[in-house]
């Protein structure tokens, strides 16, 4: 059975709501956040997308499927409603870097204090020593997934593949920026 697909994953925008499309590609997680209701995230080589499954139906067809499936899903792209976009999560500032993992309360609030770091890690301010010194440009994107008090607002495999899209989604609409800019 020759399997035929209208759109990439890559391909959906805010433009295509409203559209019946066909994707295909594999089944990268799925998660469940009621009896019929749940996330999947369907990849293929060009991007994700977000698949929402609302029905008992399709709840127990994808219950029986197993991650890295390759499946066919036909559906109506629709807007994301205002408030799940989450604007308000990205954020641009100060990045605190140093030789600690940070898991304290006390420790997180003190450096805030004293640097207004948005975050912290371990890895960035040696990236950034090494492009300063030999004049390369140099951005760091950080995915947070815990806020240092036991608070995380998801499970980290969740976390981990919604965090590498949108760091992809950032850095190709940055790529695109750039090039354009370049050719201008």
């Amino acid at each position: 059975m020759m399997q035929s697909r209208t759109h990439t994953c890559g391909q959906l925008r805010i433009e295509n709501a409203g559209e019946r499309v066909t994707l295909v590609g594999w089944m990268e997680n799925v998660r469940v956040v009621g009896n019929n209701f749940a996330f999947l995230v369907l990849r293929d080589f060009y991007g994700t997308t977000q698949i929402v499954v609302e029905t008992e139906e399709i709840m127990n067809i994808v219950k029986g499927i197993n991650k890295e499936s390759t499946i066919s899903v036909t559906g109506t792209v629709r807007e994301r409603a205002a408030e799940a976009v989450n604007p308000g999560h990205t954020k641009i500032g100060r990045v605190a870097s140093g030789d600690q993992f940070i898991a304290d309360k006390e420790k997180k609030d003190f450096i805030i204090e004293k640097t207004q770091a948005l975050c912290t890690e371990m890895e960035g301010a040696a990236i950034a020593q090494t492009a300063y010194r030999n004049g390369v440009p140099f951005v760091i994107l950080r995915a947070i997934s815990d806020k240092a008090d036991n608070s995380a607002e998801m499970d980290y495999p969740t976390f981990e593949t919604l965090s590498a899209h949108r760091c992809a989604e950032v850095t190709h609409r940055l790529a695109r920026t750039l090039l354009e800019a370049e050719s201008a």
